[in-house]
């Protein structure tokens, strides 16, 4: 029937789901955009199947970090909205930009998109269907994330995880693959909930299981490497996160490159560990290698401004105040140019990091004598604060 047939578009779609499992992710690309070319050259613009296709695109998209174009594919998606889409194909879109915003560190966005998947999958779903817990493990994961810098934020992660863990459990047939998922999911509650033991019982029992069915260099092992090395930091037992989170990182590398966001997230967490245990030559070194990916990948996000703040500290560390002032007013630029092009839903979350920032700003501002700019710094901050919260907060 030629290369533009139907049912060879059918066959280059199983060997692109393929390639994604093996983490191959530009042979993925390559399989599934010659799927939506030749979906698109024969059947109907509106057909679901080619909605459904563009939604693996951006899949691929953004496990390669590429976030403008899965962003553009999806929103492609949500055009269809009330035409001829249905409201599963509205909630994958929906899901899958929540993925996008939680990459970037925009995380009251992320929950919402979450929460809108939800509401469009649950509105046609039983509501014990398995498929709802894929979007409850990725809201606990937000405030996982949020958990790395406050460990209040892992408390309310633990209902969200818990009813993912339930939903899975519910699947009839689960394979080798379902048990690993739910034991993972397993070791991240018990994570959140600060039962260190059992989280890396659970932990090493899926990375065992994981590696059986995949081998050793997959993300879903680089991720658990990543968690067990945090739990460990927690431990206060440094040599072995460092240990977990390097082997991590050679996975990551060998995946996705040398410029991708896994890699970039894995540096930063190394960093953050060279940084606690004192080695800060070490960690200033991981962490302006963390900072290039970000850049790099994500542009002006949270997540830059993160790891510019963790630079800033380690100057200061290393007794480099000039270069904890230039990073500080780095972290404060990019968080003012996240604020001009927030919508009004992240101008709080936006806000509010900018006003922390300000306080950092001044306090240092203070230790180096600089009492005026200081002054200015709590002034900003307070201007901030008051135009969010009110007079009386």
């Amino acid at each position: 029937g030629g290369d533009d047939n139907l049912e060879v578009a059918d066959v280059l779609s199983e060997i692109g789901a393929l390639h994604e499992k093996l983490c191959e992710y530009d042979r993925a690309l390559e399989a599934h955009d010659e799927v939506l070319r030749i979906r698109k050259a024969n059947l109907d613009p509106h057909a679901e199947i080619i909605a459904d296709t563009m939604i693996e695109v951006s899949k691929i998209h953004v496990r390669k970090g590429s976030y403008d174009e899965a962003l553009k594919l999806l929103s492609g998606v949500l055009q269809w909205e009330g035409d001829s889409i249905d409201k599963l194909r509205v909630g994958d879109a929906q899901f899958h930009i929540g993925c996008v915003q939680l990459f970037k560190g925009e995380y009251d966005n992320a929950l919402q998109s979450f929460e809108r998947a939800f509401e469009e999958k649950s509105a046609v779903l039983d509501e014990n269907d398995e498929v709802l817990a894929d979007i409850y493990q990725h809201m606990g994961r937000v405030f996982m994330e949020k958990g790395f810098a406050n460990d209040a934020h892992r408390k309310e992660a633990v209902p969200y995880l818990t009813e993912a863990i339930r939903l899975l459990k519910t699947k009839i047939d689960r394979t080798e693959e379902d048990v690993a998922s739910v034991m993972s999911l397993e070791g991240t509650l018990f994570y959140c909930e600060g039962e260190w033991d059992n989280a890396l019982d659970r932990l090493n029992s899926a990375s065992g299981i994981l590696k059986s069915l995949f081998g050793k260099e997959h993300e879903r092992i680089a991720s658990l490497l990543e968690l067990r090395a945090r739990i460990y930091c927690e431990k206060e037992a440094f040599s072995t996160a460092i240990k977990l989170l390097e082997d991590s990182l050679a996975i990551r590398r060998k995946l996705f490159g040398f410029v991708a966001n896994e890699v970039g997230n894995t540096l930063h967490c190394l960093s953050h560990v060279y940084q606690v245990r004192g080695m800060a030559e070490e960690a200033l070194k991981h962490a302006e290698e963390a900072l290039q990916m970000r850049k790099l990948g994500l542009g002006d996000c949270e997540k830059v401004a993160a790891t510019i703040e963790m630079i800033a500290f380690i100057h200061l560390a290393l007794g480099d105040t000039d270069g904890a002032k230039a990073s500080l007013e780095e972290s404060l630029q990019v968080k003012n140019n996240i604020y001009k092009m927030s919508s009004n839903d992240m101008l709080a979350q936006t806000g509010n990091s900018i006003a922390q920032t300000l306080c950092v700003m001044g306090e240092f501002l203070m230790e180096t004598g600089e009492f005026d700019a200081a002054n200015q710094c709590f002034l900003d901050c307070l201007e901030m604060r008051r135009e969010l919260l009110g007079y009386d907060h």
